[in-house]
């Protein structure tokens, strides 16, 4: 015993703690035991011969309702690791957490009062607090266990988690009369206002949590039955397992002006036959079996706008999946997968990202330069003096209004954007194509033909006639991320 105190005094509170119900281990948990190894042993079994008031249904603990008996011997536990191999994830390491009724917490404070009240010199001062929790025993023993049977590490940074739930039949009952025995002398601020707002249960987990910090031990025992006679056990209610989202990055290159960048859908209606995103996800859903694919990108193009050059950025992000695993070899192998599948888009430097991988894309969006070419008309022939005044003008700052071709989607501002420079060929009195580079953000086609003055400067009174945009590529997107990968 850790608690101190005589030998014979010792044996008294285990003789109590057994009569009055308490499997081996939570006989351990009320004398102050925390050395984790003193829990591996098999449950003790008690004697059948109990007093009728005390005899309870199946040998049921009066204290952890048997997750500490039954849900930590063999059977259980190998059920627990059935459920996770069954579930069919590849993982490195796991993480598990378990949820408990919270009639256990009432049990542990009851009993505790119990002793109080029968050892008063050994318990005057042993706060809940003081004991191992049931939480705390069941993780001790099944973490060996499963490491052991799945061949895995747990791990606190594990992104496998394995969740856990037990429930218990008369869970609210005892927390309704335990709440009552209370309800008198403590009024929990959180749910009073909860039972203003809507007829809802207030006694709560978190209430329960907030009552027993307050509760009154003295008084406790005109309320409710100590210890606590149960009717059932806990059950194991469900098993989750769960993965953390991965991210693989990569760019991609868009040669089709009829594709969207994602689906493009209106009144359950498509208006493109598929979209980059459905091109790439198609061909690598299969290796990884996740919940949900996102795709992310920075920036975007219009659907009759070709991604040249090194391609875009993009980051996929699966939900839940079920490989997270993968070598050089394996990325190579989806990204070829992709590339021969169509002739409109094309990935290259496919690779794991990071969780900041989201954020890398953001600022890519926000803060970089993009080169663009667009194939352009004018109303008036153009002379060599236009030319040479466009090819002049540096550092230009655009304020444009949000499109009307957008406004739909977007929300109406006013933005300011820098074009950096422009670099005019002409191919003939009315066509030149402009290289133009700008700040990321930069609605080009706005810039050539002015959006109803919307954006201002404008091409069409630069040059002083009407000037409209025939074609539109992304040349380069200046952000040295995803780094490149080399071929081997």
């Amino acid at each position: 015993m850790s608690f101190n105190c005589e030998k014979d005094v010792a044996d008294k509170i285990e003789t109590f703690l057994t009569e009055a119900g308490c499997c081996s281990r939570c006989v351990q948990r009320f004398t102050g035991e925390r050395d984790s190894h003193t829990f591996y042993e098999p449950v003790t079994k008690k004697c059948e011969e109990e007093p009728a008031e005390k005899k309870r249904k199946d040998n049921v603990c009066v204290t952890c309702l048997n997750v500490l008996t039954h849900f930590s011997e063999s059977p259980s536990l190998d059920e627990v690791v059935g459920n996770i191999q069954g579930a069919g994830f590849e993982f490195k390491d796991f993480l598990f957490s378990i949820t408990l009724p919270t009639a256990l917490l009432i049990r542990q404070f009851a009993m505790l009062v119990h002793l109080k009240s029968q050892f008063p010199d050994v318990y005057r001062d042993i706060q809940v607090s003081d004991l191992v929790t049931v939480k705390e025993v069941w993780k001790w023993i099944a973490t060996d266990y499963m490491e052991s049977k799945l061949g895995k590490e747990y791990s606190t940074t594990s992104d496998f988690h394995v969740k856990i739930y037990f429930d218990y039949e008369d869970e609210m009952v005892e927390c309704r009369e335990f709440w009552k025995s209370h309800d008198n002398n403590y009024e929990d601020p959180a749910a009073k206002k909860k039972k203003m707002r809507k007829n809802v249960e207030i006694c709560s987990k978190n209430a329960i949590d907030r009552l027993l910090l307050v509760a009154d031990e003295i008084n406790l025992g005109d309320h409710i039955d100590i210890p606590l006679i149960p009717n059932n056990a806990c059950t194991l209610n469900k098993i989750i397992c769960n993965h953390a989202p991965l991210f693989l990055a990569g760019r991609y290159n868009k040669y089709s002006r009829t594709l969207s960048q994602t689906p493009w859908i209106v009144d359950t209606g498509r208006i493109t036959e598929s979209s980059v995103q459905e091109l790439i996800c198609a061909s690598i859903a299969d290796y990884i079996k996740a919940d949900e694919i996102r795709f992310s990108s920075s920036g975007r193009e219009d659907v009759d706008v070709r991604t040249l050059g090194k391609g875009r950025p993009f980051v996929l992000q699966f939900i839940n999946p079920k490989r997270s695993c993968f070598t050089k070899e394996h990325l190579k192998k989806m990204e070829n997968e992709v590339n021969s599948s169509t002739e409109e888009v094309a990935i290259r430097d496919f690779q794991l990202g990071m969780k900041d991988a989201l954020d890398r894309l953001k600022e890519g969006e926000e803060e970089k330069q993009k080169t663009y070419s667009a194939l352009c008309y004018t109303a008036r022939p153009l002379s060599q003096t236009d030319v040479d005044k466009l090819n002049q003008m540096k550092d230009v700052v655009l304020k444009q209004k949000t499109p009307i071709r957008v406004l739909h989607r977007r929300p109406l501002a006013y933005r300011e954007r820098i074009v950096h420079s422009m670099s005019v060929d002409l191919k003939d009195p009315y066509n030149f194509m402009m290289k133009i580079v700008t700040q990321a953000g930069t609605y080009i086609k706005e810039f050539v033909h002015g959006d109803f003055g919307r954006t201002k400067p404008n091409l069409c009174e630069i040059l002083g006639t009407d000037t409209d945009i025939l074609e539109l590529d992304v040349e380069a997107i200046d952000q040295d991320w995803p780094p490149r990968v080399e071929d081997e």
